[in-house]
């Protein structure tokens, strides 16, 4: 392992600081449970690591869950078991509290961040898609300014977050989902707990009073390099009243916009129609308001 400088700042602005004067060498720590490997494992991506900050001295500050009106304040420290039991998340925004709960195993849903699961960028990240169907928004600390970014434009085309020099995200904002949206969140791991996503998929749709559909989002993980919204999907379901043969139609267009957008791999023989099964059954839980089995 490569020796690198541990520092434990005083403020926000010294974390900004010392991220700006190391740029693109130093980096953030938050839980921990990616980093720490990656650096026991010499992950090429800290070959010349010069200096690492710890945000532990601001637990307090950047673990809150707060209600702010129409939206939901979930700080950057909060670990996905804080953000699972939070009555405030169950109540409106519940897919995440889901998603949460599927976490790897209670050690690393004990440690892991929010924050660290939104700049690790990992297309197999539990939160992620719930985050991006409900269109997130990021509170971003910078050396000389504070900004807002939405989660969708966050990542390049890589799937690399979009971070200038001195910044690191603080905080992230959901909108409470309104009383005439329902969401789903489904998961296939390799064993039903303890397991890394294979694939999973997040829905939130939003009726009008006759039963019909006027948005929807449809956001699967663990597809491709970077996590999004699949919008064509989603048009299927636009203006129409979902059915079975509706579910299963669209579906079938998300794995086929899988394939379209990574091509045919090895692993697509057994993706492909996964993905089919799994998206019909995040649809179904959001249409019938069921209980998914992940």
């Amino acid at each position: 392992m490569k020796d690198f400088t541990f520092i434990k700042a005083q403020n926000l602005e010294e974390v900004s600081r010392v991220l700006f004067v190391h740029h693109p060498h130093a980096c953030i720590l938050a839980g921990g449970t990616d980093l720490l490997v990656q650096l026991h494992e010499k992950n090429r991506r800290w070959d010349e690591l010069e200096a690492v900050v710890d945000l532990h001295p601001f637990q307090a500050e950047l673990s809150r869950i707060e209600d702010v009106g129409n939206a939901l304040r979930i700080g950057a420290l909060c670990t996905h078991t804080m953000i699972e039991c939070s009555s405030l998340v169950r109540q409106y925004f519940p897919f995440l509290s889901k998603a949460c709960s599927l976490v790897g195993s209670p050690q690393i849903r004990n440690m892991g961040t929010v924050g660290g699961a939104i700049c690790n960028a990992s297309p197999a990240s539990d939160p992620l898609p719930p985050l991006l169907a409900g269109d997130a928004e990021l509170l971003i600390h910078g050396y000389k300014c504070e900004r807002r970014m939405r989660l969708s434009d966050f990542y390049d085309d890589m799937g690399v977050p979009r971070l200038d020099a001195g910044e690191f995200v603080i905080a992230v904002e959901v909108r409470k989902l309104l009383p005439s949206e329902r969401s789903s969140f489904v998961k296939l791991g390799r064993r039903r707990a303890l397991a890394i996503s294979r694939l999973s998929v997040a829905v939130v749709l939003d009726f009008q009073r006759d039963g019909s559909i006027q948005n929807a989002m449809i956001v699967p993980g663990c597809v491709g390099r970077r996590v999004k919204r699949y919008q064509r999907a989603e048009r299927l379901l636009c203006g129409q009243k979902p059915s079975r043969a509706l579910i299963s139609k669209t579906a079938a267009q998300v794995s086929e916009q899988m394939l379209e957008e990574n091509g045919r791999r090895w692993s697509s023989a057994y993706k492909e129609p996964a993905l089919t099964v799994l998206a019909e059954r995040a649809l179904c839980a959001a249409v019938y308001d069921a209980e998914d089995q992940s």
